[in-house]
């Protein structure tokens, strides 16, 4: 029984320092890259949705943020399923060009007084691929981070996603609070948009990172085997109870 019960896992071992820094590394600049927009609501309430009232401006940008947050379960499904049906590797590197695209572009977007109502409107939608992207990034990293570990160090290597969320949160705070010692001028006319630009340096290297990153290893066995997935990852052990 032993022996089956084997024969039916993948040899794991642990991840290597490359797998370690993708993933992470990943996830740590797509939430900065989401959260960002979060820290400097009020500069982009100015900008975006201008008012003579400051609350509207605010809560205008605010709503913004919260449609990106509303994206992050549909994005988790979405790019969760490509993960499942193609490829863990493919569905990271999805998340990570759908994230550089809408930063990028927020970055260089025209403000309201340059093109009108087109701006929010575009920015919308922008928003909402971030979310799209969160979604399907947090989700990825925490399962190939998992998938990639030993049995006795799943937990762990799970937790390193969580800590990468934290982290990006950290440096995304970390940036809107130095961003924001500019003078008011420059920080509505050019300064908003360096928090934007620094970050595609990160995703540009994750790209990099992970452009060689190896599917996880029960993927791989999976796919060798050429099973029903779901039956051999209830015999890998990974889920129970059906």
């Amino acid at each position: 029984m032993e022996n089956k019960s084997r024969h039916n896992q993948p040899q794991i071992t642990t991840p290597s320092y490359k797998t370690l820094v993708a993933c992470m590394g990943g996830n740590i600049i797509e939430w900065y890259d989401f959260m960002i927009y979060g820290y400097l609501s009020s500069i982009m309430g100015q900008i975006f949705f201008p008012s003579s009232s400051k609350i509207a401006s605010l809560l205008l940008s605010l709503t913004l943020f919260a449609i990106g947050v509303i994206a992050r379960p549909l994005g988790g499904i979405v790019i969760g399923h490509i993960g499942d049906k193609f490829s863990r590797k493919n569905s990271l590197m999805l998340s990570v060009y759908l994230m550089f695209g809408a930063t990028a572009l927020i970055g260089i977007l025209p403000t309201y007084h340059q093109i009108g109502i087109l701006a929010p409107i575009i920015l919308f939608s922008l928003r909402i691929i971030q979310g799209l992207a969160m979604g399907g990034e947090y989700a990825g990293t925490m399962v190939f981070m998992i998938e990639s570990a030993p049995d006795n160090k799943k937990g762990l290597y799970g937790s390193l996603a969580a800590l990468s969320l934290v982290i990006g949160m950290f440096l995304g705070a970390s940036m809107a609070t130095l961003i924001q010692q500019l003078p008011q001028e420059k920080l509505l006319l050019w300064g908003w948009r360096i928090p934007f630009f620094v970050s595609v340096i990160g995703i540009l290297y994750t790209l990099y990172m992970r452009k060689n990153l190896p599917d996880t290893p029960y993927f791989n066995f999976i796919k060798e085997k050429n099973r029903p997935s779901l039956t051999l990852l209830k015999q890998c052990g990974l889920i129970t109870g059906l």
